[in-house]
């Protein structure tokens, strides 16, 4: 959340959200990885990797929602509160690839 992001003293660049999100894909059994980081108030920048980009292209997650990048890694920013910007993107996933 903001509060911990500047409770720690982190600036934007402090955190690389594509190295986050590497490490997670790389978890048995997780097909889709995303971070979530909330850089101001109502201000969430999210990457997304996965391990099956055939089976699930994040870049059409990303475009849908306002963003890009390639088939196994993509990202976006959207304005909106972090519990706001989970669900739609949850949602979203869900709906794109019939999860």
């Amino acid at each position: 959340s903001y509060e911990e992001f500047k409770k720690n003293n982190f600036q934007k660049d402090d955190v690389y959200t594509g190295a986050i999100s590497n490490k997670l894909k790389s978890i048995i059994d997780i097909e889709i990885a995303a971070t979530f980081i909330e850089q101001e108030p109502n201000k969430v920048k999210i990457s997304l990797r996965t391990r099956d980009e055939n089976k699930y292209d994040v870049s059409k997650l990303s475009t849908v929602l306002g963003g890009g990048g390639h088939k196994a890694a993509a990202g976006l920013t959207l304005n909106l509160p972090l519990p706001e910007a989970i669900d739609k993107v949850v949602k979203t996933a869900k709906e794109l690839y019939n999860l």
